[in-house]
């Protein structure tokens, strides 16, 4: 079983889509991260591919180092360092997922995303790699002051749907130019079924009831089936997500169903050919 050293905590990732199998995609990637190991999972409906490994830097992404005690009785210091041409670099976890059309590669600190994605981007020039965005507003708008979509399952005994768990709004008054409101933020299991969800967001639905001007910035929510959280996932305009990755990688597994799921609701998710990374600040300290 892959076991990455940082479990428990959000990841940022990038999610690269193209028309034909992306298999040839995620085994470049996985060439180029260090230690590199993958192993494949199926369900009813899909093969998955995970890779694990470690990217290298001279940089420290974390606060505290920790010690871990090893089957073999071994203590290990994360994260690891490792002498390379006679410099010692640290070692921190890539995560790199195939299933179909998609690769999602995820990494545990956005200041290291900075760094590990622009080169996975200048390996991939030329293999006509596009990034998978969505229209958060038009997201927002399709799943209604409700927060919550049903969708079709494959599986008939499953009742699927899509619920808003996190939002990130800017807020423009048009009639008062000085108003001290400009952001606010909202988190919870499933904001639909709160009030405040519903008013913050009717300017969003309608925009010709309001002098208010209410954009998304960053759009969190949730894959449930039977009303149980499968997998979920928060991102920006820009096509930048933040994933939980916990011990037997089974979110980011889920994390194509949930795709899928969102590439069900039409026109709302969309392709880039810009890394995301490079326009990421609304993201940057999301946690979920």
């Amino acid at each position: 079983m892959l076991n990455p050293d940082f479990l428990d905590r959000t990841y940022t990732a990038e999610v690269i889509k193209t028309k034909l199998d992306a298999y040839d995609i995620f085994k470049t990637i996985s060439e180029l991260i260090l230690d590199s190991k993958t192993e494949r999972y199926s369900d009813e409906f899909s093969a998955i591919s995970l890779c694990h490994g470690f990217a290298t830097s001279p940089r420290s992404f974390h606060r505290f180092p920790r010690i871990v005690r090893l089957p073999n009785g071994t203590e290990l210091s994360i994260p690891r360092q490792k002498l390379i041409r006679g410099k010692s670099v640290y070692l921190y976890d890539v995560i790199v997922g195939h299933c179909k059309h998609h690769v999602v590669i995820a990494v545990p600190f956005h200041d290291l995303a900075e760094e590990v994605f622009q080169k996975i981007d200048q390996s991939l020039a030329g293999k006509g790699t596009r990034y998978e965005k969505l229209d958060i507003t038009a997201l927002v708008i399709k799943l209604g002051s409700s927060g919550e979509a049903s969708l079709e399952s494959a599986k008939g005994d499953n009742m699927l749907s899509l619920a808003v768990t996190r939002c990130h709004l800017a807020y423009a008054d048009q009639q008062n130019k000085t108003s001290h409101l400009q952001q606010i933020r909202m988190n919870g299991s499933n904001l639909g079924l709160t009030e405040e969800y519903k008013l913050l967001i009717r300017s969003v639905l309608d925009n010709s009831q309001s002098h208010w001007t209410v954009t998304p910035i960053v759009l969190g929510f949730a894959l449930l089936a039977n009303g149980v959280r499968k997998s979920s996932a928060i991102t920006d305009l820009h096509g930048n997500f933040k994933l939980w990755i916990a011990p037997g990688l089974r979110r980011l597994l889920r994390s194509f169903s949930l795709l899928a799921a969102l590439e069900s609701i039409e026109k709302v998710t969309s392709t880039t050919s810009n890394l995301p990374i490079l326009r990421a600040r609304s993201i940057r300290e999301a946690e979920e």
